[in-house]
């Protein structure tokens, strides 16, 4: 993702803040007389705010800071609730602010989100969905199921190997060195860890979820 980062600094736009590693100008502090940002994410109300008021950013690719992790699964599945629910948060407080922006991509993506992926994941879980359905139904009526099962293995395989293309780009985008074994179990868990945030977005959007502390490991 770090060429989107270049890209929105070269148009001197606001990057998008998340989790650490992050300054922010006095001069935006003295602006609001506070850090007025209350959702559950507030870095991306930020960053919202930031795209709606022109802030402009910089990315230093150079930066070396240090974060924390869950420590287990648990309590990441509660994170990403969390995440997810502050997301729904920002965008609907900030989207008819971004709205009156739509003549500047940089808030059009803001505007639509994650909109197209959680629509795309959705689509793709009722074919995968329609197919168990389609098995189930031949197999009661006795009829001949390897079409059905044969679209459900394409279509799961499919998804796989998407995910496990993400999780290298993301591998590769790591800067600290890695064990080989490492890398082989990133491959094996990230698509799984993906695959949850479906379950997550609409376990969040209809659920009320509160801050609550996550315990976390150093890295």
């Amino acid at each position: 993702m770090i060429w989107v980062m270049l890209e929105k600094m070269k148009n001197n736009k606001p990057v998008t803040t998340s989790g650490t590693g992050y300054f922010i100008s006095n001069s935006i502090i003295d602006k609001y007389n506070s850090f007025p940002f209350y959702t559950l994410t507030e870095d991306y109300e930020f960053s919202v705010n930031s795209t709606i008021n022109n802030f402009s950013s910089f990315y230093n690719k150079k930066a070396i800071f240090y974060d924390e992790q869950p420590i287990d699964r648990k309590t990441t599945f509660i994170q990403r609730i969390r995440w997810c629910k502050g997301y729904q948060q920002v965008r609907k407080k900030y989207k008819q602010a971004l709205k009156l922006k739509k003549h500047d991509k940089h808030a059009l993506d803001e505007y639509y989100g994650v909109s197209y992926y959680i629509s795309l994941i959705f689509c793709y879980a009722l074919l995968i969905l329609t197919s168990i359905v389609g098995i189930i139904y031949n197999t009661i009526l006795k009829n001949n199921i390897i079409y059905d099962l044969t679209v459900l293995i394409v279509l799961i395989g499919a998804l796989f190997i998407a995910l496990e293309l993400i999780s290298f780009v993301l591998m590769r985008n790591l800067k600290e060195k890695k064990k080989f074994r490492d890398y082989i179990k990133a491959l094996i868990y990230f698509p799984i860890y993906l695959s949850q945030f479906l379950p997550i977005y609409f376990k969040a959007r209809f659920s009320n979820v509160e801050w609550e502390e996550i315990r976390h490991k150093g890295q």
